[in-house]
């Protein structure tokens, strides 16, 4: 049990899941038929790399509300796409940090800084039992 407080403890600072961000034209109480429209004015522009485009979707999908589990799975798709299109924000949601630091997103630069500053070696000896307690 220790061990297992002991990772919480450690990893604290660094794993506070992202919050979507919602772009100023994408509110989360658009009506359906709204949030159709402005699918229908992004899909083209992902679809040709744009990855802002892509990013703005997968915030949409993110925040649509209904749909369930099939949304969330869209959104991280086009949060996936957004990142390999070089969108800094797309690489920070699916946890492509290092690529989200690299393109210059703070958030992204500040959990590579905590991952690198966490202490893996004692952070195993403690899971393992050999340094920790059990």
């Amino acid at each position: 049990m220790q061990q297992w407080i002991a990772l919480i403890t450690l990893l604290f600072g660094c794993f506070q899941a992202p919050e979507p961000v919602k772009p100023a034209t994408i509110q989360p109480s658009l009506e359906t038929t709204q949030r159709r429209t402005i699918i229908k004015r992004l899909s083209p522009g992902c679809k040709a790399g744009d990855g802002d485009a892509c990013n703005d979707l997968a915030d949409l999908y993110a925040t649509a509300g209904w749909g369930g589990g099939k949304m969330v799975t869209i959104a991280r798709s086009l949060y996936n796409r957004a990142c390999g299109y070089g969108n800094p924000e797309g690489c920070y949601q699916i946890g492509a940090w290092s690529q989200g630091c690299d393109l210059g997103h703070a958030q992204s630069c500040d959990f590579v800084e905590c991952f690198s500053k966490t202490n893996w070696d004692g952070l195993s000896t403690t899971m393992d039992g050999g340094g920790g307690g059990n």
